[in-house]
C-alpha cells in the first residue's frame, strides 16, 4: 500500500536533481499543456486530484467560477492554501475515493489528473470511483509519465534497461505501480466505458530527470533549449515525455 507520507517526504528531497528537475521544469510543461486543454474547452468548474507542490490552479490561463483541489498529502495541501489564499476554491484533503459523498453535490466540467494515474496501485478502480462525480459532459483530461519518452528509448537501445515498460529505481523509489505508453493508457480508459476525445503526447526529454538537472547545472542546457525540446514535439509527436488523453463517460 503507498504511504502518502513517505511519497511526500521523498517528493521534497529536492537536494535530489531528479526530484528538482521535476518540480522546477516537468511541472511547468505538464501545465502548460493543461492549459492548452482547458483554453479549449472551458470549463466554469474543475476539480483537480492531486496537486502536489505546484497546483494547476497557481498558473491557470482561463478564469473558472468554481475550483476543488482534493489532495492527501498534508504539507501539499497546505501549500496549496498558502499559494491560493486569495482565491476562491474548495480544499479537500484525503484520498478522492473516500471523498465522493461529500464532492457528489458538485457538477464538474473538467477534471484533472495531473502525473497521478501511474502511481495508483488500482487504477481501474480509481477510474470508477470519480466516475461517480462526473456526468456526459464532464471531460477528464489524465497526464502520465510516457513509456516511449525518448530518454526511455535511449535506455533501451543502450543496453542500461531491458525494455521500454520496466520499473525503474525511481519508479520503485516514488511507489509507482504503472508505466504506460498510449496504447495502454487508452485501453484501460476505454474499458471503464469511456470515449477518447484527444490524444497526444508533450515535452521531448532526450535523458533521465537526474541527467536533465545536472546539464542544466553544468550550462550544457538552458532555458532556451529546454523550449527547444518542448517545441520539438511536432517532429516528433509520440515520444514526448508525457502523455495525455482527454475523454468523456457516455
Amino acid at each position: 500500500m503507498r504511504s502518502i507520507e513517505k511519497y511526500e517526504k521523498d517528493y521534497l528531497k529536492y537536494e535530489k536533481p531528479e526530484n528538482l528537475f521535476e518540480e522546477l521544469y516537468q511541472v511547468k510543461y505538464r501545465q502548460k499543456n493543461v492549459n492548452k486543454q482547458i483554453k479549449k474547452y472551458k470549463p466554469q468548474s474543475v476539480l483537480e486530484i492531486g496537486c502536489g507542490m505546484n497546483s494547476q490552479a497557481n498558473v491557470m490561463s482561463e478564469v473558472v467560477e468554481e475550483y476543488t483541489i482534493v489532495e492527501p498529502g498534508h504539507k501539499f495541501i497546505e501549500q496549496a492554501k498558502k499559494d491560493l489564499e486569495d482565491k476562491n476554491i474548495m480544499f479537500v484533503e484525503g484520498m478522492v475515493e473516500e471523498k465522493i459523498k461529500d464532492l457528489r453535490s458538485r457538477k464538474y466540467d473538467f477534471v484533472i489528473l495531473g502525473s497521478l494515474l501511474h502511481e495508483i496501485e488500482n487504477p481501474k478502480e480509481f477510474l470508477e470511483a470519480i466516475k461517480e462525480l462526473c456526468d456526459k459532459d464532464t471531460v477528464i483530461h489524465v497526464n502520465v509519465p510516457n513509456a516511449k519518452s525518448i530518454h526511455r528509448l535511449l535506455a533501451m537501445e543502450s543496453g542500461i534497461i531491458s525494455e521500454v515498460y520496466c520499473m525503474t529505481q525511481r519508479n520503485v523509489e516514488m511507489q509507482q505501480n504503472s508505466v504506460f505508453d498510449m496504447n495502454s493508457l487508452k485501453k484501460l480508459i476505454e474499458n471503464t466505458g469511456a470515449k477518447i476525445l484527444e490524444e497526444g503526447s508533450y515535452f521531448i526529454k532526450p535523458f533521465t530527470h537526474g541527467q536533465m538537472m545536472r546539464c542544466l547545472n553544468e550550462g550544457i542546457l538552458d532555458d532556451r533549449v529546454m523550449d527547444g525540446f518542448e517545441n520539438m514535439i511536432k517532429w516528433m509527436p509520440e515520444y514526448g515525455s508525457e502523455i495525455f488523453v482527454n475523454f468523456k463517460w457516455i
